[in-house]
């Protein structure tokens, strides 16, 4: 990920893309025209395009240039904003006497050692991820605490731990520093070169369909312009680097209520929940069943913060049971089906998760009616969030893909 320029360099430009004058600029932002000019010209080199066409009578911004003001202006408001909560925090846990526009004054150095520290919570691994050493680490954090005017970390028994206010001003850096890469892959788009990046956070029933299909499809029509990242883990650690912006979006089941105030969900399809066995186990060749046959049998159990955990243990309330059936817990479709395979366990899981499994033969939905099971799937992004044409082209395809397996499924029920 490109490194952010300077920031009171990316204030310079601001203004130049406001007033189109170099001289304007230098005065709103009290520094000599020949600086101002070094620090477009710094910017620039940063970007490695030109953001103006040079004329007598002023400045008129290229196509890049505008592609780049309006990401500009993104990057700026998360600074601010991040500036702000962090001083309000600091003020609140009279931490420090914070200052106001500090983040206008950090320096590229800091920033780095300041966001490498908030990842790895370990000066020792900041220092060897950075190629740097210790004692410039510490340097780099003490100059940045003096210019905001409140500390950054609290030592714990389990190491450093960052401050409230440290922890606001990480989140909207993280953003600024997203959204500055974003910029990156944007005017790369414009040129028709290099690779534009998408972070997908796959949670386990897109991964079977949904995301090969529409990786297919996208790399099919890009070739080499793109790569796409898909990252698995639970949803609360893919919620967090969503919000972080260290994802694009999240792919999966959606939840209700909606877990954070700064995301959005988008519907795609509704999926239901199946009771699943083997072909060889003896419930397999029934044709009536109720929940109650399948308790004398061990259990393979998603986990409880999953959607399908969450109505097995608070619709069927299975773990209640006097003797529960549950034997093991895991959100593994490979577990599962490995399980499945060595003896009469019962499990519950997605129907879309399993279909290749039951088209070859591998696992059998049991007929057991599991009412309100129904689920949406969908996309997750953060409130705001502005993708890349390439990054858009992709949502597209993977919504145009669902739509197929919208009309394919017998679940027409949408979901309100």
């Amino acid at each position: 990920m490109r490194d952010l320029p300077h920031i009171r360099y990316l204030y310079v430009v601001k203004e130049i893309f406001q007033h189109r004058r170099i001289s304007i600029a230098a005065s709103i932002v009290h520094i000599s025209q020949p600086a101002a000019s070094q620090s477009l010209a710094r910017v620039e080199d940063h970007l490695k395009n030109r953001l103006f066409e040079r004329h007598p009578k002023g400045l008129d911004p290229t196509e890049i240039g505008l592609i780049f003001e309006r990401r500009l202006t993104r990057v700026l408001h998360h600074l601010r904003r991040g500036d702000s909560l962090a001083c309000k925090k600091a003020n609140r846990g009279k931490n420090g006497k914070p200052k106001n526009n500090f983040h206008r004054h950090c320096s590229p150095v800091q920033i780095r050692a300041f966001l490498k520290i908030t990842k790895t919570g370990s000066f020792n691994q900041a220092a060897r991820e950075l190629n740097v050493s210790q004692p410039g680490v510490h340097r780099a954090l003490r100059e940045l605490a003096s210019l905001s005017g409140f500390s950054l970390f609290k030592q714990t028994k389990g190491g450093i731990k960052l401050t409230p206010a440290a922890e606001a001003f990480s989140h909207q850096l993280r953003l600024a520093v997203g959204e500055f890469q974003q910029a990156i892959f944007e005017i790369n788009e414009f040129l028709g070169k290099t690779t534009t990046r998408i972070n997908v956070g796959s949670l386990p029933l897109s991964r079977i369909s949904i995301l090969p299909a529409a990786i297919d499809k996208l790399l099919s029509q890009e070739g080499k312009g793109v790569q796409v990242n898909c990252v698995d883990a639970r949803y609360p650690t893919l919620l967090r680097d969503l919000q972080f912006g260290e994802l694009d979006f999240l792919i999966g089941a959606l939840r209700f209520p909606k877990p954070a105030y700064d995301i959005e969900q988008e519907e795609l399809f509704i999926d239901g929940l199946a009771i699943v066995v083997s072909p060889s186990h003896p419930l397999a060749s029934s044709a009536a069943l109720t929940i109650e046959d399948t308790l004398e049998y061990p259990w393979v159990a998603p986990p409880r913060a999953t959607p399908s955990g969450t109505y097995l243990f608070e619709k069927l309330r299975i773990h209640e049971l006097p003797n529960t059936p549950v034997c093991t817990v895991s959100s593994s479709l490979i577990l599962l089906r490995g399980l499945l395979s060595r003896g009469n366990y019962v499990s519950i899981t997605s129907k879309s998760q399993i279909e290749f499994e039951k088209k070859m033969g591998l696992l059998v939905q049991l007929p057991i009616d599991l009412p309100e099971s129904d689920r949406p799937i969908g996309l997750t992004v953060r409130a705001n969030w502005k993708p890349t044409p390439l990054q858009a082209k992709f949502l597209d395809i993977i919504r145009r893909i669902s739509e197929i397996k919208n009309m394919k499924s017998p679940l027409n029920n949408k979901f309100k």
